[in-house]
């Protein structure tokens, strides 16, 4: 009975239950009901759940966003979706978790906008992630969900952004065992909300030591978490100026007849709303028009109520709300003073500024700066509270409005992304990717075209070194370099062959992990961040390299595509069925392999007296070996591989002179025999 009967009584009492109670119903009944209202899915139209397929990735889309948020997409439109349909804007395919669980026992998907879906998981329906504790059993069911989630949708480098510690747990294991990216986005003083219990504040200090990257909204929550966490970064919040400075349509007909001036607030009317200094300003000015929109839960406004001059509009669509902040005179921020609300930097804020107009807040610290900036007016209780409110209406004018606009259209949800996206590649280990080339320009453009559309990886330089081409390598390479700020060029008077151009690469980089990459492969989705997981996942390992369809030992593959287009489709397929898995190999082809900073300074550099090529290779499996390093074959990256793209263009004679010089400077060198390296 409880199940079928208490959504009813909390809809029902939505509009005559007190504030408080309706709350009370809300977090601590309605969460252990079997039978919760799930709104969203009356919004959203279904879709079929993933297939079993890997969904095809466009070339040229950058790493993949999975949000853990506070609030449901439809829910009030602020921090969470703004960056959300900022990551979706600038390409990222943006998977937003919905904060509410069904019956389904696999990932459901549905599309919100184009490249934003929202993303259901499979949970009881009771599970109420504001009160609620994700247990080591839920979160190793979610693991799994997820981990198949990035099977069937081709998942690449995936940046996993957590806003509410009730995620923690899955999101540190996920990071743990998929190698995410892990960003925990710290908007509030999750303490200080009076549902949090123990195991979320402890879920808060874990996420916070795990994370490669803390973002904070204000200086309070900086200063408080920048000790503890790897990376830190102050990202307040914002505003979308075009839509607020801009409303569209005829203005609203509830507050344009309204007596002036109008006293306008925007945001939810819950614990932290002063109710009490409200109603105060309003009984002091019966003459004013007090106009409040937002949700109720949580908040006591019996007070408000009985008062004509004030005007309960409830929650608006986000579409509408800029025609009413136009017919504000001024605007309120009338929190009560709590650890919370000190430690909260107001959306509202940037909202009420990007419509130009006059904001009166309680003493917030985050404000503090637009108040000596003279942007923003303050007052500490009723009657300076209402002097500030007073001198707002009558200083307002051309020349103020226009300072307000000119700080909001500094302070969007696009600079806001743009400095989110910058920490994110700053939070990740630096890869550099040397290329030695010599001649066969067409290749390497291939090369180079391919890195570009197919890595999503966030932070990344290419160093391309030629050794005297004659055949415009390195013009193709220049025009590559007006595009991409990340390419360099080395070019070499003559060829010195490909360990000296390998070592020249390697010592003109600053990568934490280097990648040799020959320019004679096309490199397929996901295929940085694979190589980089198992590197990082497992210091034992010295070097790794992928899988492919060339090569002289076993990390060649047999392989079922006719075209680059096909391979695209078969690398993203046989990756998916071979997630995570490794083959520890002798010797890895210096095709493509990657290793740490610390490995090249141990082993050190290639053996130049190997000349243009061949047994380098070898040489160098040896050295790493013997340091007790493993070498391993990824076999979840695929990259294709044309194979001796210069060495094949040498006389037979030659090739033949070369390979037994080189081979006898390498049996000479370590005293053995070489043998040919068996295949699979």
């Amino acid at each position: 009975m409880r199940g079928s009967i208490w959504p009813r009584v909390y809809n029902f009492g939505r509009r005559v239950l007190p504030g408080p109670v309706r709350f009370w119903i809300r977090t601590v009944v309605l969460r252990r009901s079997a039978r919760v209202f799930d709104f969203e899915d009356l919004l959203l139209p279904s879709t079929a759940a993933p297939s079993g397929t890997p969904a095809s990735v466009p070339p040229g889309t950058p790493y993949d966003v999975v949000y853990f948020p506070i609030v449901g997409w439809g829910f009030r439109f602020q921090r969470s979706q703004h960056l959300c349909t900022q990551f979706a804007k600038h390409g990222h395919r943006v998977y937003y978790v919905r904060p509410s669980f069904s019956r389904a026992e696999a990932a459901r998907l549905r599309e919100h906008s184009r490249r934003v879906y929202d993303l259901v998981l499979p949970g009881p329906r009771w599970l109420n992630v504001h009160v609620d504790a994700l247990g080591a059993r839920m979160t190793k069911r979610l693991v799994r969900v997820l981990a198949e989630f990035q099977k069937t949708q081709g998942l690449r480098d995936v940046v996993c952004v957590v806003a509410l510690p009730f995620w923690g747990p899955l999101a540190i294991r996920l990071k743990q065992t998929l190698g995410w990216i892990l960003v925990y986005d710290c908007m509030d003083d999750h303490a200080g909300f009076p549902t949090s219990h123990p195991e979320m504040v402890r879920a808060e200090m874990d996420l916070v030591v795990h994370s490669d990257l803390v973002a904070t909204t204000g200086r309070v929550l900086y200063e408080r978490w920048s000790p503890l966490a790897s990376r830190c970064v102050l990202i307040p919040n914002a505003s979308d100026f075009d839509h607020f400075s801009t409303p569209e349509g005829a203005p609203p007909t509830d507050v344009s007849a309204l007596p002036k001036p109008i006293i306008g607030y925007v945001g939810a009317i819950a614990e932290w709303f002063d109710s009490r200094l409200v109603a105060e300003l309003a009984k002091e000015r019966p003459g004013w028009s007090f106009v409040l929109i937002g949700g109720t839960d949580g908040g006591d406004v019996r007070a408000l109520q009985r008062l004509s001059n004030v005007h309960l509009l409830g929650e608006l669509p986000y579409a509408g709300l800029p025609g009413y902040c136009q017919q504000f005179d001024a605007c309120i921020v009338p929190f009560t003073l709590n650890r919370l609300t000190e430690a909260t930097d107001p959306v509202k804020v940037y909202e009420y500024l990007s419509a130009g107009k006059p904001v009166v807040t309680v003493p917030l610290p985050e404000v503090g700066p637009l108040v000596a900036d003279g942007l923003v007016y303050e007052g500490r209780g009723a009657a300076a509270f209402l002097r500030a409110l007073e001198q707002a209406l009558s200083e307002d004018g051309p020349e103020r409005r226009a300072a307000r606009t000119a700080f909001a259209r500094r302070h969007t949800w696009e600079a806001r992304y743009l400095a989110l996206r910058a920490a994110v590649a700053g939070a990740v280990a630096k890869v550099s990717i040397v290329i030695a080339t010599y001649n066969k320009a067409h290749l390497t453009a291939l090369c180079l075209q391919s890195l570009w559309e197919r890595t999503s990886y966030p932070n990344l330089e290419v160093i391309v070194v030629d050794n005297a081409s004659q055949d415009g390598t390195a013009q193709v390479v220049q025009d590559m370099q007006r595009v991409h700020s990340n390419l360099r060029l080395i070019r070499n008077a003559e060829n010195r062959g490909f360990a000296a151009a390998t070592n020249q690469g390697l010592m003109a980089s600053s990568g934490e992990i280097l990648v040799l990459l020959n320019n004679d492969t096309v490199v397929t989705n996901g295929w940085l961040g694979g190589l980089v997981r198992h590197l990082s996942a497992d210091r034992s390992i010295g070097m790794v390299g992928p899988v492919t369809n060339f090569s002289g030992n076993e990390s060649c593959i047999e392989v079922s595509y006719a075209s680059l287009e096909d391979m695209h489709v078969f690398a993203q397929t046989y990756g998916a069925a071979h997630a995570s898995e490794t083959r520890v190999l002798s010797m890895l082809g210096m095709f493509c392999v990657a290793f740490r900073r610390d490995v090249l300074a141990r082993v050190g550099l290639l053996d130049e007296r190997f000349g243009v090529g061949m047994f380098e290779d070898d040489d160098y499996a040896w050295r790493v070996r013997a340091l007790g390093y493993r070498m391993v074959c990824a076999e979840d990256v695929f990259v294709h591989h044309f194979g001796r793209s210069s060495i094949k263009d040498l006389d037979t004679t030659v090739y033949d002179t070369l390979f037994d010089r080189n081979r006898v400077l390498y049996e000479r060198k370590w005293q053995t025999v070489w043998e040919r390296h068996r295949v699979r």
